[in-house]
């Protein structure tokens, strides 16, 4: 009977441990799967639209002088004509060719038919996004922009996520390993104090059964293990008077 009620209760209690064990684990893992390729390419785009709006409302005479943010490379007053450059956020690009400049010497013919064409739609090379607004006829006032600036914070933000999911994965195996410890050792209790009282009152019955009338009822605590030691009392006594009256007949 021991065996049988800690197998009961460990057993209940591992399924609702298990339950709950696996709900942290799916949900931690759909955390995991979030893409967030798509976060990325809505701050792309959110800062593309900022900053061809401040190129529209830029005027030249303030380039020189503008402290620019860490996701913004450089803004610059480029002719139309031959790409020299006119001012700069970066003054040591003052007077210099645009494809003297390593970051868009790659996309200097597509600059300049974009000039030439007179558009203003972004131009994307492999490392920057490039932005357009006229300032006249044969000006541009220019903006290069890190391409992969909003990438790495994404990509720096879910590094951190993926670091903080893995701290909760091996809390949630150590709290599912202490879990079952705390479950055998209540077992093991539960089994010993419902079982303790049955054997020892069973063990009076055997003795009283073999005619031990010096055997009491173990001491009971349970409102039910006291109506037992009553009905032992009364059994004990009525075979005691029905030995008495054999024993006279």
């Amino acid at each position: 009977m021991k065996l049988r009620v800690f197998l009961i209760v460990c057993l209940s209690s591992l399924l609702i441990l298990a339950g709950s064990f696996a709900v942290v684990f799916m949900q931690l893992q759909q955390m995991r799967n979030i893409n967030l390729n798509p976060l990325t390419e809505h701050l792309v785009q959110q800062n593309t639209e900022v900053l061809t709006w401040i190129l529209s409302v830029l005027s030249p005479e303030q380039i020189n002088e503008m402290d620019l943010p860490r996701s913004w490379a450089e803004i610059m007053v480029v002719s139309s004509d031959d790409l020299k450059i006119s001012a700069s956020t970066h003054t040591p690009h003052v007077g210099h060719y645009m494809y003297e400049l390593p970051e868009v010497l790659d996309q200097a013919h597509t600059i300049m038919a974009a000039l030439k064409a007179g558009r203003s739609k972004p131009i994307a090379t492999k490392d920057y996004l490039l932005v357009f607004s006229p300032v006249h006829e044969d000006a541009y006032i220019i903006a290069v922009k890190p391409g992969m600036w909003e990438k790495d914070l994404v990509s720096t933000q879910d590094q951190q996520i993926s670091q903080n999911i893995d701290s909760m994965m091996r809390f949630l195996l150590i709290y599912l390993l202490a879990g079952i410890f705390v479950i055998l050792g209540a077992g093991v209790f539960v089994s010993r104090v419902v079982t303790s009282p049955l054997t020892r009152s069973f063990e009076a019955l055997e003795e009283l059964s073999l005619g031990n009338f010096e055997r009491e009822f173990p001491e009971a605590s349970s409102r039910e293990m006291k109506q037992l030691g009553a009905s032992f009392v009364r059994l004990k006594l009525s075979l005691r008077m029905a030995l008495e009256r054999l024993g006279g007949a």
